[in-house]
């Protein structure tokens, strides 16, 4: 199958850059599927799984927390606001996360709720992700 390069870059790190057959990733409009030769296409990412399909076949998924995605002709770049592979993700202290910000929810003013809902969404796809692996 043809592949195509990929770079997902954090402002922290490049997470993965290499050849890919195949991504998934988490649209605002909905979950896309890219193949190599797909056009190109600027979007923006939400908090969700980002799957990638190597060109041995093993599959690495990433838990993503945003961010933008461009396709080009030559590569596709994901810039994310923050990503960690499967396997780097601490499950404890994403439910330790969880849990803080679950309790934060009842006591948080009106104008934190959202930031607060997004924290809760950002760790239980940390945790999702990272069964995945398993």
């Amino acid at each position: 199958m043809p592949t195509f390069n990929l770079e997902l870059v954090t402002p922290a790190r490049v997470l993965f850059e290499g050849e890919v057959e195949s991504l998934r990733a988490p649209g605002v409009e909905g979950s896309l599927g890219l193949l190599a030769g797909h056009a190109p296409l600027l979007t923006e990412l939400k908090v969700g799984l980002v799957k990638l399909v190597l060109p041995n076949g093993a599959q690495e998924f990433v838990a993503c927390s945003g961010g933008f995605m461009e396709v080009t002709t030559q590569k596709t770049i994901i810039l994310a606001d923050a990503a960690e592979m499967a396997a780097d993700i601490d499950v404890e202290r994403a439910r330790r996360a969880l849990q803080s910000a679950e309790s934060a929810l009842g006591t948080v003013e009106p104008s934190g709720i959202a930031d607060v809902k997004l924290q809760i969404e950002r760790a239980k796809n940390r945790i999702n992700v990272a069964q995945m692996r398993i």
